[in-house]
C-alpha cells in the first residue's frame, strides 16, 4: 500500500541519516568535566585515519575501527609537567562520544572523556591538525617571526621516564613585542619526530606552551600559549584571544639540515624546561613506591643520575 511505501522510505532515510553520523569528523565541546579546556575540540577522520585540536592546546593522532565507531590514538600538550601525552580509545554515541584518556607514565589508570557534539561538519585541516607524520621537525628554518629557528628531534632511549625521543630548538623573535629576543625550547617527540610538545621560554622572562607538527599540504605549525605567574604555568583559555598570550604560527620554511649545538645554543635562557621534564616525570612515576627506603634511595640515586644528564644536555 502507498503508507507501506512511505513508511519504507522513512525508515531507509533514516538509516542513511543514521549512517551518515556514524563519524567522528565534526566539532565537539572540550568540557571542563573531561578536564578539557572550555574551547571546542575539531576531529577529521579520512581513510581510517583520525587528528583532531581541543581549545588549541593539544592535538591527537590515531585509528579509527572499519565500522568507523571507534577510535584509539594519542593524545599530545605542550607545557611542563607529568602527563602531556597518553592514550585515548573513543566510542560513538547518539550526541558525541565516550571514551578514556590517560597519562603515558600511567597508561593503566584511566580518566573518563566523554563530548557533545556541536557539527557534523568537517572542519578545516588546521582546526583539527590534520597532519603530514612522514615529516620530520629536525631542520633549519626561516620566516614565521623567527630568525634562524634551529629545531632538533632526536630519538633517545629513555628508561627512567619513558620517553623516547627528546626536542630542542632555539631562535630570535623576528617579530611583534619580543623582536631581538633569544628563545628556546624543549620537550618531547612523538610519532616518529613529526610532532612535539614542550614548553618554551625568552630571555624577556617569559614561558608558554608549544606544540609543533607539519600540517598536510601547508607546512609547519606552532600552536603556543603565554602563561603568566598568577596561571603558575599553567594555559589560561580565557586568553585564548588576548594579543601577545596565544597564537597558531604557519609561515615556516626549512632551509637545510641543523646541528645539536645550534639547536641548543639558547639553553640556558630557560632552567625551567631543563631537567624539569625528567626530575617532574621521575617524582610522580609509578616506578617507585615512596613507603619503601629502598626506593627513596633509589629515587634520589635516579634524581642525582637526572640532574647530571641534564646540565650535559
Amino acid at each position: 500500500s502507498f503508507s507501506c511505501i512511505m513508511l519504507k522510505h522513512a525508515l531507509i532515510g533514516l538509516f542513511l541519516v543514521a549512517g551518515a553520523l556514524a563519524t567522528f569528523t565534526g566539532s565537539f565541546t572540550d568540557s571542563l568535566e573531561s578536564e578539557g579546556y572550555g574551547g571546542t575540540l575539531y576531529i577529521c577522520t579520512e581513510g581510517g585515519v583520525f587528528y583532531g585540536m581541543y581549545s588549541e592546546v593539544g592535538v591527537m593522532y590515531g585509528r579509527v575501527s572499519g565500522d568507523g565507531l571507534s577510535a584509539r590514538g594519542t593524545w599530545v600538550e605542550g607545557g611542563s609537567g607529568s602527563c602531556l601525552s597518553g592514550p585515548f580509545n573513543f566510542v560513538l554515541t547518539d550526541d558525541g562520544f565516550s571514551g578514556s584518556w590517560a597519562c603515558a607514565g600511567a597508561p593503566d589508570v584511566f580518566y573518563e572523556w566523554t563530548e557533545s557534539r556541536l557539527s557534523s561538519e568537517r572542519p578545516t585541516d588546521l582546526q583539527c591538525a590534520f597532519m603530514d607524520r612522514s615529516l620530520s621537525l629536525d631542520g633549519e628554518y626561516s620566516g614565521g617571526g623567527t630568525t634562524k629557528l634551529s629545531m632538533c628531534a632526536e630519538p633517545v632511549a629513555h628508561t627512567l621516564t619513558g620517553r623516547d625521543h627528546k626536542f630542542t630548538a632555539s631562535y630570535q623573535i623576528a617579530d611583534g613585542a619580543n623582536a631581538g629576543q633569544d628563545a628556546y625550547e624543549r620537550g618531547n617527540v612523538f610519532s616518529g619526530g613529526s610532532l612535539a610538545g614542550g614548553s618554551w621560554c625568552n630571555n624577556g622572562g617569559d614561558c608558554g606552551s608549544s606544540v609543533w607538527f607539519y600540517l598536510r599540504g601547508e607546512g609547519l605549525v606552532n600552536v603556543w600559549w603565554k602563561y603568566t605567574e598568577a596561571e603558575d604555568l599553567g594555559i589560561n583559555f580565557a586568553n585564548a584571544d588576548v594579543p601577545g598570550q596565544h597564537g597558531i604560527t604557519q609561515g615556516f620554511e626549512r632551509v637545510g639540515p641543523t646541528s645539536h649545538g645550534s639547536c641548543r645554543r639558547n639553553k640556558e635562557l630557560s632552567p625551567e624546561v631543563g631537567s624539569f621534564y625528567e626530575v617532574y616525570e621521575l617524582l610522580s612515576s609509578s616506578y617507585f613506591d615512596s613507603s619503601s627506603p629502598a626506593s627513596l634511595l633509589s629515587a634520589s640515586l635516579a634524581l642525582g643520575l637526572v640532574a647530571v644528564l641534564a646540565a650535559l644536555l
